[in-house]
């Protein structure tokens, strides 16, 4: 079966895709998960002797970061490529925490107040050549800053909508800052 198709040519990303001799699965996992702290598992399924998905291979998708205290992420779904044995990955996450200027002495500071620390929106992107499930490669992997709406595969290509609010500089200057700063 495939997934629900509103226009022709074009794929919104699923938690599970078939190719029609393969399924694919994505599973997220728990914050801190068990599993080498991934945030989701990829597995690649065949069909067995009794005509039953098999697990072929499989793979932990890491964050960027992961280990530092920052990168988690969100699995939003996966893509596959038309024809080919390649499966694209979207998520979002965070990047570093944003850094602001120490507020100036005896002045109030609206960040002193937050009850966290504001994060960088990130888009993560992993790719992988799904062509030998038993021995998957680690992915390759791109970082967006920005917050994902959406994404989709048109015929050969990966399709992101992204929404990105710069921090400026002008945002960092502390509050005693001259005009020519």
């Amino acid at each position: 079966s495939g997934t629900l198709v509103q226009e022709a040519g074009v794929d919104e990303d699923d938690l599970i895709k078939t190719d029609g001799s393969r399924i694919y699965t994505l599973q997220p996992l728990p914050a801190g998960g068990a599993v080498a702290k991934g945030f989701a598992q990829l597995t690649v399924h065949v069909k067995g002797a009794n005509d039953r998905p098999q697990p072929a291979g499989r793979v932990t998708l890491q964050a960027p970061g992961e280990g530092e205290g920052d990168g988690w992420v969100f699995t939003r779904g996966l893509l596959l490529a038309d024809g080919l044995p390649r499966v694209a990955v979207v998520g979002e996450g965070t990047g570093t925490t944003v850094s602001w200027p120490d507020c100036p002495p005896d002045m109030a500071c609206i960040t002193a107040l937050l009850p966290y620390r504001p994060q960088a929106p990130r888009v993560l992107v992993q790719l992988l050549d799904a062509a030998q499930p038993a021995a998957l490669p680690k992915p390759t992997r791109w970082e967006i800053d920005g917050r994902l709406v959406g994404s989709r595969r048109v015929g050969d290509r990966l399709v992101l909508v992204t929404l990105h609010t710069p921090l400026l500089a002008f945002d960092r200057l502390p509050v005693t800052a001259t005009e020519a700063e």
